[in-house]
């Protein structure tokens, strides 16, 4: 008796075949605008592998540029080689006006690092809506975190 053949495996193609080509799902992130400074609003971005070759996410997400202090990324939830991870955008205004960066993604795409610019219009913060007491007087009051 022999044994059973060993599976064959044919590989055929090209190079471009296996190329490594990562994606995020938004090309810019734009926040839009009426975001009152010290609000946080979030974007969520998916960056995927779009190619045949093994994909790896290479290092942790960056924020450059006019307002980089404006936007703040989480923790991506991308270790090694992926088919796709989760990426938090969150625009936190510190002054009014359009607000502009870029993020930089690095991963292990044959083109380089992935780049999306990010926008946002900030308005002043809103002032305090007075509160009624239970005599129908009313009361300022703020709350400062910092």
């Amino acid at each position: 008796m022999f044994p059973p053949p060993s599976p064959v495996k044919i590989v055929t193609g090209t190079a471009a075949d296996t190329a490594k080509t990562a994606a995020l799902t938004a090309r810019t992130v734009a926040f839009g605008g009426a975001h009152p400074v010290g609000t946080v609003t979030t974007r969520q971005l998916v960056l995927r592998n779009t190619g045949l070759g093994p994909f790896a996410f290479t290092g942790s997400p960056t924020v450059s540029g006019d307002a980089e202090q404006d936007f703040i990324v989480g923790t991506p939830n991308c270790n090694g080689f992926v088919a796709s991870c989760r990426i938090a955008v969150l625009f936190a205004p510190s002054a009014t006006g359009q607000r502009t960066a870029t993020l930089t993604v690095p991963t292990s795409d044959d083109a380089g690092p992935l780049e999306v610019p990010l926008s946002g219009t900030a308005t002043a913060a809103a002032e305090p809506a007075p509160l009624k007491k239970a005599n129908g007087s009313t009361q300022r009051t703020a709350i400062v975190i910092s």
